[in-house]
């Protein structure tokens, strides 16, 4: 009897163990899962912010480029044939 009271005791105490075990895995996990979706947001915000910086550096070479041919166009008519 007394050796079924020690294997319980022994048995609680390995269950305490892996509920300790089970609460620092999922605790981990959601930290590991925080620091994902944080980095993924800003990753996501710098992919944004670069196309719209590139898509206003694409506008403006537009813009630089028609006013380089209408200059050009210009100039070309200034000069003789």
């Amino acid at each position: 009897m007394e050796e079924l009271k020690n294997e319980v005791s022994d048995l609680r105490g390995q269950v305490k163990a892996l509920r300790l075990i089970v609460l620092a895995t999922m605790a981990t996990f959601v930290i590991v899962s925080i620091s994902f979706q944080v980095q993924y947001s800003q990753i996501r915000s710098y992919y944004q912010s670069t196309v719209q910086s590139n898509q206003e550096i694409l506008l403006n070479q537009k813009w630089q480029n028609s006013e380089i041919q209408r200059s050009l166009s210009m100039i070309q008519e200034l000069l003789p044939d």
